[in-house]
């Protein structure tokens, strides 16, 4: 009795399903030919990089280190290996999270092999990073040591949305995170899309079945045309790395986003990503994770573009935070890192790869154990 009753219901929710997916679908085609908006596109490669992190970070042995943090820090990681290692060892810039060549340095010291992993995440903000420790960073996965690249934007843009609209929360947050004082400042609009994301399993799922579809498109065209001599229909530059651009153009560019993200002084926004700061410290205080804070070079040109004072006050607190919770502070700010250093007004190309991997090298060492440190003489804090 009860099955013939329900058997009107489950046929009207397998349409609504089709509908759904079908939908999705067409979006999906639509979007990935036209190749959408800048906007969808770094979205999609943030989501990516989350993504695939979380599933090489599952599948993979403790790493010795983990580094957390923006696209400031996937640059000189991915630029690094790519130049030594090339494809296929090196995947392109989203997908790749182990730092080879930090790893090959680090085992030189030491007898034993070391794993370094990346966590970054393009455009993350420290509520990110928190949410990566707090969730992933425990028990039998929690490294010894985990370094932190930090600037002011990481703090302060007026680009981003609230903490809880990110790519980041939307992996890794939960309705129970709002109870959180941290979360307090989240807007109606932003608690009730959480309640609906979380609350209704195919508005939740909606994004990974877009993934998937976009995925599925892909594939058909790559048989269609890749494997008859054609080439992937799909493919760009900036799938690969999208700092492999005309510097002019980029440097251009960067300039005028980060005019905008530096707008104006947003006080509420800097003060909830510092309380998430201290958090992210104290979490990983109790889980005995030593954490290395590293005040990442920047171009003058970049400096300037900030709110006046942002600089000093975000620099003066970073290493207040470091004294406070008796950290490591690796201010690279005190470093020689020259405009020659830079694909554009903040990531490091080659050259600045190679001196940011030269200063976390004399940081960072094994114990007669084999258990990795961070550690700094107290005038450099």
């Amino acid at each position: 009795m009860l099955s013939k009753f329900l058997r009107p219901f489950q046929s009207t929710a397998s349409v609504a399903i089709a509908l759904f997916l079908t939908i999705n679908g067409c979006i999906s085609l639509s979007a990935l030919m036209a190749r959408a908006s800048t906007k969808n596109q770094d979205q999609n490669g943030v989501l990516r990089t989350i993504d695939t992190a979380m599933q090489q970070y599952s599948q993979s042995a403790r790493p010795d280190v983990v580094l957390l943090g923006s696209s400031l820090i996937m640059s000189p990681v991915w630029t690094a290996d790519f130049h030594k290692f090339g494809f296929p060892t090196v995947a392109d810039f989203y997908r790749h999270h182990h730092y080879k060549m930090l790893e090959q340095a680090l085992t030189a010291q030491g007898e034993a092999t070391k794993q370094v992993f990346s966590f970054a995440v393009p455009g993350a903000m420290v509520s990110d990073m928190y949410l990566v420790v707090d969730k992933l960073l425990k028990g039998d996965k929690a490294p010894p040591v985990v370094v932190y690249g930090l600037a002011p934007r990481d703090f302060m843009d007026d680009l981003a949305s609230g903490e809880t609209k990110t790519a980041v929360f939307s992996r890794l947050g939960d309705v129970s995170d709002l109870n959180r004082s941290n979360y307090a400042n989240a807007t109606f609009d932003e608690k009730f899309e959480l309640l609906l994301d979380r609350g209704i399993y195919l508005y939740g799922k909606r994004v990974r079945y877009q993934t998937k579809a976009d995925s599925f498109v892909r594939k058909v065209a790559m048989k269609a045309t890749v494997e008859k001599g054609g080439v992937d229909p799909f493919a760009t530059t900036a799938d690969v790395f999208p700092l492999f651009q005309d510097r002019k153009i980029l440097w251009q560019h960067s300039v005028d986003e980060y005019r905008m993200r530096y707008q104006k002084f947003n006080a509420a926004q800097y003060a909830t990503q510092q309380r998430f700061l201290q958090d992210l410290l104290t979490t990983c205080h109790d889980r005995q994770i030593q954490v290395l804070l590293v005040n990442m070079p920047l171009t003058e040109e970049n400096r300037k573009l900030m709110p006046p004072g942002l600089y000093k006050n975000y620099l003066d607190n970073l290493q207040t935070v470091a004294v406070n919770n008796a950290v490591p502070l690796l201010d690279l700010s005190k470093e020689q890192f020259p405009d020659q250093c830079f694909y554009d007004t903040v990531h490091l190309n080659e050259s600045g790869a190679k001196l940011f991997q030269a200063q976390l090298q004399k940081v960072l060492r094994a114990n007669a154990d084999g258990r990795m440190t961070a550690a700094l003489p107290k005038q450099s804090l």
